[in-house]
């Protein structure tokens, strides 16, 4: 009995010690981690990172930083956590792209105890769906319309360094800048200012309870249970002052749900998050939106004032580089926007070496792929490959990038020339790299680039920070207040802005008070301060414009051209990397000379981004429209680049954003309707609807791209019984201006719909489209071809006004028809077929396919050559058609003799049938009413091989089509409607579109682009008439 009772009282001893060898044989010797590099210890056991966590304290990044420099560029740090040193990975474990999921590790998102929020959301779906709520405030448009709030807030602290300057007062800019962030995220989450700018005790006391909170994390990372002991701990712990920060931001929380939804209520975050009908009831719940207004507001606060707090340190620590940012501030006069501000090349490069420094999240981001292995190849060791099985929690630190010296020679240097275009020279720090700039532009800019592409201060992929915009906003306009004081600083020394402490932020020594600085005065015309008694100026104000200041410095000393490519580029490469292909590449000479026309391939943009996925076009828009807004790039917008006048998908000196690579034809369960991308032909669609028996009505010439025909209206073989092309839509999907991803159909965005048929690029850039498909049967018809004598055309023009066929012609008269239910040689098109003379042996009239057809109709293209179209409507009447006919042979033979010259002159029915079928559909912008058919849609279409004919052409050209256009109108017979898809690039076509929808038109865009992205940022194609720019 005794022996039994031994064994019982053992039991638990025994379990453990076989627990203990197991974890030891499974950790250390089977698990598939076992044979990566690394310390045993770590590969045990967490009490490693425990020890260098707590014990040290809050040393494991640099643990982790000198454990790669003794074994490499990966290492396994703990029993299923790996860390890898490599810059060039980071995208394999933040942003890998569309379909490869990315979640959390659930032990790296406890420590804080916001578990529902976005940054504390594990699953990859549940993230992204919390984030698409709150998306829409963080996007640069949005964040640009607090520029009244930054402004105003920026006032005071400068009130504060007058004051300052008259009283001798010792100011704290961890306080002050502490304030600010909280002042302007409080407003912006909750619809009241908290005004802690105006009581810096307050907000000291404040700060400093934040820090209290962080420097509980990693206790709280280990072992989290300490938390539901907090609210008994005594009042000096972290948890306890989390707490406090909780309790503060619950009462903000339950002010806004006892309130209600009310006319007199300022609108914010969360007002938006309550009154949201989208979002389901437990996405709502007190504790959810608590957790989530606790993050925004201590990220929002405590992050952008770290980066202010190192940037103005180093800012007074090295008077050269504050000479430079008051001479390009200087320089540009009044600049009232934090948009503007953050576009200057000195503004943008301190902001981004004080992110460098400050290190974002610097505690383990760590990131599970749940589904699949992710693979490591060695570039040290090229036969060397890791394969980390799905569910292994991979991490890059950022400490470990952002000092790497490779990219950042004497990395604890703050120097922001690392960020400046290579246009400028090495800076002293980067001799190192001099070797690589001496092969040319080009090695500068792909290190610039790779830079760009290592920073992780706000992560990368699907969880980047989603207030960047904001912080680098608040930045800008602080660094422009920095340069107009002379600050010095009190008891301050390099330890206090310093990363000495990984406390989930970057911490500087323990017990540190702040940036402390004396404020001298204001800096002054002479290079020193201002006399503080004119300090404010008459108006008491301590805010003014630099043109006030007299700096001396003429803004033609720089290059703001150059400057503002180098920043558009760099931003671009920083989100797309090899997507962004620059001049002097052989993908760019190859894209850049694709156009149908030579007028479009004669342009040079600063690049070609080539987007892959509907993500990537978001992260463009994203990076372009503060450019745009700022008045620093344009942007042409390209399908496959079939229509041919200079501009319309291409540009000199800016960006192309060519979306060929968005391809995809889907077809529905039901083979109803058909999913396309915009970076197809329809031939593709074609050839692919074939094969289920189907077809669509797209373009009659196969090569043509889906895009550009589509949001041009698009006439189609089928057009006489479904209307025009477009509306066969059923949805479109678009990026809007806010890099929101919208769907427009008749029940979501109907006005959005309606709009995008024939509209091109006023509202957006569309990726994809949907459009009903039509049985495919056999097809006759094809070409004939007359010999040109005057009888021939006229007696086509006697049928053709009152029928459906289709005719052009040059030196001979040609006529393209077909019968789409397959009849051969069908009554209705006898009247066509039966003229005589014509030359039989050339005619292709048979029975086929409807992708036959359109590939014989691709053949007539004339790629690359010059050219261009210009388009009128009218009336059916054969006298006019005749005299139109007659006055095209009058300009023919004045400008025949040009090399390779080709004149086409073409009428295209729009018949009764075709407009009330269109008004069926549910009709688009054009509304063209069906008692005003049948009309005819005329296309002028030039064609020529040498640039020294281009001007007589387009002149002589040009006086045709206005000739036409005023015979026309004095007999009556001129429409209004020009047919986008044939239209020159100098006619008003939306225009004419009449009153009604027109205003509906110009009511659309300024719903979905307040600011106007896509009417200044994009020259191309046709813009809305005199549209009103919200902020210009």
């Amino acid at each position: 009995m005794i022996d039994a009772l031994s064994l019982l009282h053992g039991l638990p001893l025994l379990v453990w010690v076989g627990y203990l060898t197991y974890l030891i044989l499974w950790r250390c010797f089977l698990s598939p981690l076992a044979k990566l590099p690394g310390p045993k210890l770590a590969a045990f056991t967490y009490w490693y990172e425990c020890y260098y966590d707590i014990a040290q304290p809050a040393q494991y990044a640099f643990k982790i930083k000198a454990l790669h420099r003794e074994y490499g560029p990966v290492v396994r740090i703990g029993p299923n956590d790996v860390s890898i040193s490599d810059p060039d990975f980071v995208d394999a474990v933040y942003a890998p792209g569309p379909g490869h999921k990315r979640d959390k590790n659930p032990k790296h998102s406890r420590s804080l105890g916001i578990n529902s929020s976005i940054g504390g959301s594990i699953a990859h779906e549940l993230h992204r769906n919390r984030r698409e709520a709150l998306n829409p405030f963080f996007s640069p448009q949005r964040i640009h319309r607090l520029d009244p709030d930054l402004t105003s807030k920026a006032a005071q602290v400068e009130d504060i360094f007058a004051d300052a300057s008259e009283s001798g007062q010792v100011l704290n800019l961890s306080d002050i800048y502490f304030a600010f962030c909280n002042d302007v995220v409080h407003k912006y989450c909750f619809g009241s200012d908290p005004n802690l700018l105006s009581n810096l005790r307050l907000a000291s006391a404040r700060r400093n309870n934040v820090v209290s909170v962080l420097g509980s994390v990693k206790i709280m990372f280990h072992f989290s249970w300490i938390r539901k002991l907090s609210q008994w701990l005594p009042g000096g712990t972290g948890a306890h002052g989390m707490m406090i920060f909780r309790r503060r931001i619950r009462a903000q929380i339950d002010a806004v749900l006892a309130r209600g939804p009310s006319s007199d209520e300022a609108p914010s975050i969360f007002t938006h998050l309550r009154d949201s009908t989208e979002l389901p009831a437990a996405e709502k719940s007190a504790q959810r939106l608590e957790d989530e207004a606790v993050l925004m507001t201590m990220a929002g606060t405590y992050s952008p004032m770290l980066s202010l707090v190192v940037a103005h340190y180093h800012l007074l620590t090295r008077p050269d580089i504050m000479t430079k940012l008051r001479t390009e501030l200087g320089a540009y006069g009044p600049i009232p926007t934090a948009a503007e501000l953050e576009c200057l090349p000195c503004v943008s490069a301190i902001t981004q070496e004080a992110h460098r420094l400050t290190f974002g999240l610097t505690g383990r981001n760590a990131r599970v792929c749940p589904d699949e292995p992710i693979v490591y190849k060695e570039k040290e060791k090229p036969g060397r490959t890791y394969v980390f099985p799905a569910g292994t929690s991979l991490s890059v630190s950022t400490l470990v990038v952002h000092t790497d010296e490779s990219l950042f020679p004497n990395p604890w240097v703050f120097d922001p020339g690392r960020w400046l275009p290579a246009t400028n020279g090495p800076t002293d720090t980067d001799k190192s790299v001099i070797k690589e700039q001496q092969d040319g532009q080009d090695a500068a800019s792909l290190l610039l680039s790779r830079r760009r592409r290592s920073m992780l201060s706000f992560m990368r992929g699907p969880r980047v920070c989603i207030g960047r915009h904001l912080a680098n906003a608040e930045i800008a306009v602080l660094l422009d207040v920095m340069a107009r004081w002379d600050l010095e600083l009190f008891e301050t020394d390099e330890e206090d802005v310093e990363y000495k402490h990984d406390y989930h932020v970057m911490c500087p020594k323990l017990g540190s008070k702040g940036v402390r600085v004396k404020v001298k005065g204001r800096w002054g015309q002479n290079g020193g301060p201002v006399a503080p008694e004119k300090e404010r100026g008459k108006d008491g104000q301590g805010r003014q414009n630099w043109c006030g200041y007299g700096y001396g410095v003429a803004a033609s000393t720089l290059d703001i051209t150059n400057s503002g490519k180098a920043q558009v580029l760099g931003d671009l490469t920083n989100v797309l990397g090899d997507a962004i292909v620059l001049p002097g590449n052989e993908e760019y000479e190859k894209a850049n000379g694709s156009y149908f026309s030579a007028f479009e391939n004669e342009l040079k943009p600063w690049c070609i981004a080539k987007p892959g996925n509907v993500a990537q076009v978001q992260s463009l828009v994203t990076t372009l429209g503060p450019h745009i807004l700022s008045r620093l790039c344009h942007v042409a917008i390209r399908g496959t680049g079939h229509t041919p006048f200079a501009g319309s998908a291409n540009i000199d000196g800016g960006v192309t954003i060519d979306m060929r690579r968005l391809k995809g034809i889907t077809l529905s369960e039901e083979g109803t309707v058909v999913e396309i991308g915009v970076g197809e032909t329809w031939t593709a669609v074609y050839t692919e609807l074939e094969k289920h028996g189907l077809t669509t009505t797209g373009a009659r010439v196969g090569r043509v791209g889906v895009a550009g025909f589509i949001l041009g209206g698009g006439l189609s073989m089928f057009s006489t019984r479904t209307g025009f092309a477009c509306d066969s839509l059923i949805e479109f999907q678009i990026v809007l201006a806010s890099s929101e991803v919208a769907y427009a159909n008749k029940q979501q965005n109907a006005d959005l719909f309606w709009a995008l048929k024939g509209r091109l690029d006023n509202f957006g850039i569309v990726t994809s489209f949907k459009m009903k498909t039509l049985k495919s049967g056999k097809i006759w018809g094809g070409i004939t071809l007359r010999i040109t004598r005057p009888g021939p055309f006229h007696s086509y023009l006697r049928r053709l006004a009152s029928s459906a066929g289709y005719g052009f012609g040059h030196q001979a008269v040609s006529c393209v028809m077909y019968h789409t239910q397959g009849k051969e040689n069908p009554p209705s098109l006898q009247r066509f077929t039966s003229i005589e003379p014509q030359i039989h042996q050339m005619s292709s009239m048979r029975t086929s396919t409807h992708l036959e057809f359109s590939e014989e109709l691709s053949k007539f293209s004339s790629d690359g050559k010059r050219q261009y179209w210009a388009s009128i409507t009218i009336h059916a009447d054969i006298s006019l058609m005749k005299l139109f006919h007659d006055k095209w042979q009058e300009t023919l033979t004045q400008i025949q003799d040009a090399d390779g010259f080709i004149f086409s002159f073409g009428f295209h029915p729009l018949t009764k049938t075709l407009l009330e079928n269109s008004e069926k559909a549910g009709g688009n912008a054009a509304a063209i009413p069906p008692s005003d058919g049948p009309l005819f849609v005329l296309l002028i279409n030039p064609i020529w091989a040498l640039p020294e004919d281009d001007s007589r052409i387009f002149r002589a050209v040009g006086e045709l089509v206005s000739e036409l256009r005023s015979l026309a109108r004095e007999r009556g017979l001129l429409h209004r409607y020009i047919f986008t898809n044939y239209g020159f690039g100098k006619d008003d076509i939306l225009a004419v579109y009449g009153d009604k929808s027109l205003a509906k038109l110009m009511e659309t865009s300024k719903r979905v682009d307040p600011q106007g992205v896509f009417q200044l940022g994009v020259p191309g194609g046709f813009k809305l008439p005199n549209r009103t720019i919200v902020g210009s």
